[in-house]
């Protein structure tokens, strides 16, 4: 029996984060041994078959029982193509499925490409075909539009007097399919227009906005899934549909975060110094294992695109662990 990726999803990230915000050997062993006291899970049920090969390969997106399958798979494409080109055939098919574990395999690509270890590579691309979660999609015909656009007119749609109709229920995951089979969302998708240089300029920015305002824990999601995208996209060759999936995924997540309580939003604490090492070692000593990667993506978007909101946004993180619900 095979166990998957499951509810230990953040191991290999959070050690990876660790050990790159300098945390000293002792800590990082407490956090392995917390891991070990939580191990288990239930094991993945045998799949009714002995291996995927390409020509399949999409009949078992989102099977999570074909995890050791698609570890075997992407071994193989690992040693046949190189990981160069295993990546730019593989992220293209995958990204349309981005949200699927609430973006937690897009998340291990990234860190695994940050790490440049192979064999990370082949588990999380791995996890992100078990996991996979189809969006709607956009129509051929379909005109481009800007991200700020794209978002303003689908939270418009969903902004009349129905709009709380129907009490959005289960993980980040479950919430967002709720929201994928609805027309009014399905229907408003267009392509995202990006510039070449820094394609994720206006989407980091607006993803950065919205955690500072709604502060909520699926657009925490949104923050440390963007820097990993951000790790992932010069592995593609033509990468305007993956940004257009993942921003078509944010939107979506955005219409699952109820409109916060006035006072239900931690302040952000005015902090002149933002001394990094001093939040890196309050994050670490949180033992929050998302508090940890939102600070470390935190300085690494900042020192990328010279925005000092996200030092706020991460001390306040520190301070006050993001809601759920």
């Amino acid at each position: 029996m095979v166990v998957g990726p499951g509810g230990n999803n953040h191991v290999p990230m959070v050690l990876i984060a660790l050990q790159r915000m300098g945390a000293d050997e002792s800590t990082i062993e407490r956090y392995v041994q917390s891991v070990r006291s939580r191990a288990g899970g239930a094991p993945l049920a045998a799949p009714d078959i002995a291996e995927i090969h390409t020509e399949d390969v999409t009949n078992y997106l989102g099977h999570f029982a074909a995890f050791p399958l698609f570890v075997a798979y992407f071994e193989r494409r690992k040693k046949e193509l190189g990981v160069e080109e295993m990546l730019s055939a593989s992220i293209p098919i995958l990204m349309n499925g981005v949200m699927g574990h609430a973006f937690h395999p897009l998340l291990r690509l990234g860190y695994a490409l940050d790490l440049g270890d192979e064999d990370e590579v082949v588990y999380a691309l791995a996890y992100w075909a078990a996991a996979y979660a189809p969006s709607p999609g956009v129509a051929a015909t379909a005109p481009p539009i800007d991200a700020r656009t794209q978002l303003a007119e689908i939270q418009e749609a969903f902004s009349g007097p129905d709009a709380g109709a129907k009490a959005l229920t289960g993980n980040i995951q479950q919430r967002i399919q709720d929201i994928y089979v609805q027309p009014r969302f399905s229907s408003r998708l267009q392509p995202i227009l990006a510039p070449p240089d820094r394609p994720l300029i206006e989407i980091s920015a607006l993803i950065l906005d919205l955690f500072t305002r709604v502060h909520h824990f699926t657009i925490l999601h949104a923050v440390t899934s963007c820097q990993a995208l951000r790790l992932v996209l010069p592995h593609v060759r033509d990468p305007a549909p993956a940004i257009s999936a993942y921003w078509h995924s944010i939107c979506a997540a955005s219409l699952t975060v109820p409109v916060p309580a006035p006072g239900a939003v931690a302040p952000i604490a005015a902090d002149s110094d933002r001394d990094w090492d001093r939040l890196w070692s309050t994050a670490i000593a949180s033992g929050n294992e998302h508090t940890i990667k939102l600070a470390y993506t935190c300085r690494l978007e900042a020192e990328f695109y010279g925005r000092p909101e996200y030092f706020g946004i991460a001390a306040r993180e520190c301070a006050t662990p993001a809601r759920f619900g």
